[in-house]
């Protein structure tokens, strides 16, 4: 069965049903829609644990997706996780990958959730992106909606 068809047990334990996992899961792949295409040089493209980010274009072509994206989680926090002490947030880390004469961009992004209120409260306050957030390969990458995870 694939990480996105079951809810974790870390959140089915906390009280978070199945069905309530489907239906959150069904809402941000529905985001995808709005995911602009990866860009020719894939200065961006990163894949880990069925989540995955991509794109290296401007800001205005993410727009729509990060609004997306962030009104999902924003929904998921206050409907359902606030309830059981869970609160989650997307993330990302970049690094600049250069062999001479190019240098590309690789992220990993995810989506982290918190546990108890001590975690939550630590989580609230880290940022979305790290690592290497800057403009790279003469593109604006470094802005929050260009790192955003895509559900796959």
């Amino acid at each position: 069965m694939r990480d996105l068809e079951k809810v974790p047990e870390e959140l089915e334990a906390k009280g978070l049903t199945q069905q309530q996992w489907l239906a959150w899961v069904s809402k941000l792949q529905s985001v995808q829609s709005k995911a602009p295409d990866c860009c020719l040089d894939l200065c961006c493209r990163a894949f880990t644990c069925g989540i995955g980010a991509c794109t290296c274009r401007g800001a205005g072509s993410r727009r729509p997706y990060w609004t997306a994206l962030t009104q999902r989680q924003n929904d998921f926090n206050n409907s359902e996780l606030q309830k059981i002490g869970v609160f989650c947030k997307t993330q990302s880390n970049s690094i600049i990958i250069s062999d001479g004469q190019n240098s590309n961009r690789v992220t990993v992004a995810w989506i982290a959730f918190a546990l108890d209120p001590a975690t939550i409260a630590a989580l609230q306050n880290e940022p979305h992106n790290t690592g290497a957030v800057g403009p790279c390969c003469g593109c604006n990458c470094g802005k929050e909606e260009q790192h955003s995870p895509m559900i796959v």
